[in-house]
């Protein structure tokens, strides 16, 4: 019982939905779910590159040009670039990051579509919440 015997009213905030470090891409970021590249699992993507989890070390090292095809929403679909970094990230696990050249118009409709269907997956919504609360 609080001192004075009077109610506490709390309330509580709605929680974030992305962390508010700061994001040094030049386009907005799209965290993605089961989507797939041949270098591993695409964890978020922009129009201007992407972050990838790997099971084994990449043979790419930094600054080396990349061709990646990307398993989209309707077909598959390749993008070209340049690794800008990579760290061990577990065990076997790797993370890459890739920072993608100049876009064919078929890459481009194929991120369009990927960065629609992620922004309605509420799973990426439900374990952000978890990870605030």
């Amino acid at each position: 019982m609080p001192i004075g015997g009077g109610m506490v009213h709390s309330f509580e905030l709605p929680p974030q939905l992305t962390k508010q470090d700061k994001n040094s891409r030049k386009t907005g970021r799209v965290r993605c779910q089961w989507t797939h590249c041949d270098l591993g699992e695409i964890l978020d993507l922009s129009l201007s590159g992407m972050r990838v989890g790997c099971r084994k070390k990449p043979a790419a090292e930094v600054g080396a040009p990349l061709s990646v095809i990307i398993d989209g929403q309707d077909d598959k679909f390749d993008v070209s670039g340049k690794v800008v970094w990579k760290k061990k990230d577990g065990l076997f696990r790797w993370m890459i990051g890739v920072e993608f050249d100049e876009l064919s118009p078929a890459a481009r409709k194929g991120l369009a579509l990927l960065a629609r269907s992620s922004l309605t997956n509420n799973t990426i919504a439900m374990q952000d919440r978890a990870k605030s609360a």
